[in-house]
């Protein structure tokens, strides 16, 4: 179960990257581009290098719990930018 909780954990900074990163290409910044797709690949790396490491069992949660947190996360700010008139509006 530590290993679902780490991916939770993992999960929450990814979404929060993955937003911060969507900003940056829609904006052209290249050099913040770069850093956060580095940023998002070290998040990934501390998540599963320690679950490999001391909680194997776990690596399947892990997986799991990364990507809940990241298909959850984009319903949720999704809802929220359709809502503040923002995102696309389905009829």
């Amino acid at each position: 179960m530590i290993g679902f909780l780490i991916g939770l954990a993992c999960g929450g900074g990814e979404i929060y990257l993955l937003t911060r990163l969507t900003l940056a290409v829609q904006k052209s910044e290249s050099g913040k581009i770069v850093g956060y797709v580095f940023l998002k690949l070290l998040l990934l790396a501390c998540a599963f290098v320690p679950v490999i490491l001391f909680f194997r069992q776990d690596l399947l949660w892990c997986g799991v719990g990364i990507s809940a947190t990241l298909v959850l996360g984009a319903v949720i700010i999704n809802w929220r930018s359709q809502r503040s008139g923002k995102g696309d509006k389905q009829s």
